[in-house]
């Protein structure tokens, strides 16, 4: 039920984050004593999804070496990339 709640939310409420929120004040309610074991996963599901995704433009990053047209975005891929998996360690 949460996840169609939340995936109801993602599609048609603004942003992206509508469907963690809902998702977030639905556990709160249903299961007060696992609030936080809840939100961490909510958050963490979020963090794993974003760091994919710089895995994979840092891999078309790497393809892409020859233009030096990218080497700003290819500093900040590296760098969001690092920090996350500073963050997580």
């Amino acid at each position: 039920q949460l996840n169609l709640i939340g995936a109801l939310f993602n599609n048609f409420a603004l942003g992206s984050a509508g469907g963690d929120l809902a998702k977030a004040i639905q556990i709160t309610r249903r299961a007060p004593k696992l609030r936080a074991e809840a939100l961490t996963i909510l958050f963490l599901d979020r963090f794993v999804g974003l760091m994919a995704l710089f895995v994979i433009a840092a891999g078309f990053v790497l393809l892409s070496r020859a233009d030096p047209r990218i080497e700003q975005v290819r500093l900040f891929i590296f760098a969001v990339l690092g920090a996350g998996i500073a963050g997580a360690v």
